[in-house]
């Protein structure tokens, strides 16, 4: 629980506030003072909306060796939420043998995208580390997690259940996607 909350452990008595539905996190991490009065202070400037939630994040990535993107805390927003794409995202942990045995067809479906002038402006295809980044899905279970982020209604995400090959990925693309990309 103290990582979830972004707490550090070498200051303690320790306080966090976590917002469920945004699921944000607020660490007091640093106390002027007593406890007491910074905690008074701390949630004070909370309820004033003068607070900065952490994110949990790997590094920003740079170029990549192939077409597969790279989402992290800080830049799920940028990539994932981008209003002009759709967006296939695959949730993964480590370990997890069922996520490395997944990783080169995800690259395939990654390269087949980009190598489409059609499709190559309009779907990303991306891999998030779940258990090193915040994003806002906290109750996936079961990994690799695949869901599309549809350009025109990023609010309504929809789960992949069928098959992990490359030809009904590229179905559940054109099938659900705001594009209709057929990658075939």
């Amino acid at each position: 629980i103290v990582d979830d909350l972004h707490l550090n452990i070498s200051r303690l008595p320790a306080f966090a506030i976590r917002e469920p539905i945004a699921n944000l996190r607020y660490p007091m991490n640093e106390t002027r003072g007593s406890f007491n009065d910074a905690l008074k202070g701390f949630v004070q400037d909370y309820l004033d909306g003068k607070l900065q939630p952490t994110i949990k994040s790997e590094p920003i990535p740079g170029k990549s060796e192939d077409a597969l993107v790279k989402v992290v805390g800080l830049n799920y927003h940028e990539i994932v939420m981008d209003k002009a794409r759709d967006v296939l995202l695959v949730y993964c942990i480590t370990p997890c043998g069922p996520c490395e045995a997944f990783q080169p067809t995800l690259v395939a479906l990654a390269e087949l995208c980009a190598s489409s002038p059609k499709l190559e402006e309009k779907v990303t295809i991306a891999k998030v580390m779940y258990d090193a980044n915040d994003t806002p899905e906290r109750g996936i279970q079961a990994f690799p997690t695949i869901k599309l982020f549809p350009a025109a209604s990023k609010s309504v995400e929809v789960t992949f259940l069928g098959p992990r090959t490359l030809d009904a990925l590229a179905d559940f693309i054109r099938d659900h996607g705001t594009h209709k990309g057929d990658l075939r």
